[in-house]
């Protein structure tokens, strides 16, 4: 493509993106574009650094790649400008952001939840009804961790027989890593057709389930609920 023809094809475009950098540039209270323009720099940036590779790749004049150069230089220190606001646009995303997003998403929320807390109330009503069907869920040797780690003489509930105060903050380290690394195997399963998401979702709610019934069968109830209702939310979170 001659340049004559490549600068009439792309020039709107070009003034365009002029425009939006100075905006960018100006104050925040002096801005005249609104944020779905700003919001357009990411993409336009992209688009114009192609024109730019064109540009030089073509032998155009130096002028004009002199000129596209500039923009994206400009467009450069815009996309990756230092944000000082981090703090309120955290609280923002956690204000609004967040919130809009999970309405957006509702369906694949409930679908999520139903999976996840319906096969956790079937395996726990099965496990609380018959005490043997949760070894077919879980081995002999977990089930007596468990039931050690819950039984009402334990002065420590949730915590092993052997287990000392000195492996506290190395099990803070094991929880936190065991949930962000689930959380990480679900998001992940979705890359073939959410299969491994559904399978890990209903893996982890017949796990759950089952210990709740189980322990609650056994007359664990107290020492097993009072400590999943205290730390449990914190964990989560």
């Amino acid at each position: 493509m001659r340049q004559q023809a490549f600068d009439r094809q792309h020039r709107a475009f070009w003034d365009g993106f002029r425009a939006l950098l100075d905006d960018l540039e100006r104050p925040r209270r002096r801005r005249r574009l609104d944020t779905a323009a700003h919001a357009r720099l990411p993409q336009d940036y992209r688009s114009l650094c192609t024109h730019y590779a064109l540009a030089r790749s073509r032998g155009y004049s130096p002028l004009l790649v002199a000129e596209l150069q500039h923009m994206a230089r400009r467009g450069h220190a815009q996309l990756y400008r230092r944000q000082g606001d981090w703090l309120w646009r955290a609280i923002a995303f956690v204000a609004g952001g967040f919130p809009r997003t999970l309405r957006a998403q509702a369906n694949y929320l409930w679908l999520a939840l139903l999976l996840f807390a319906g096969s956790g109330l079937l395996s726990g009503l099965g496990c609380f009804a018959d005490g043997e069907s949760i070894y077919s869920i879980i081995d002999e040797a977990q089930v007596a961790s468990m039931e050690a780690m819950y039984e009402p003489d334990n002065e420590r509930p949730g915590r092993s027989a052997e287990r000392s105060a000195e492996t506290d903050f190395v099990m803070f380290g094991y929880y936190i890593a065991n949930n962000i690394g689930i959380g990480f195997r679900v998001f992940a399963g979705g890359i073939l057709l959410g299969i491994g998401t559904l399978f890990l979702l209903v893996y982890n709610g017949l796990v759950i389930g089952a210990v709740a019934g189980h322990l609650t069968a056994i007359g664990y109830r107290d020492t097993f609920w009072s400590f999943v209702s205290g730390h449990g939310a914190f964990e989560l979170t």
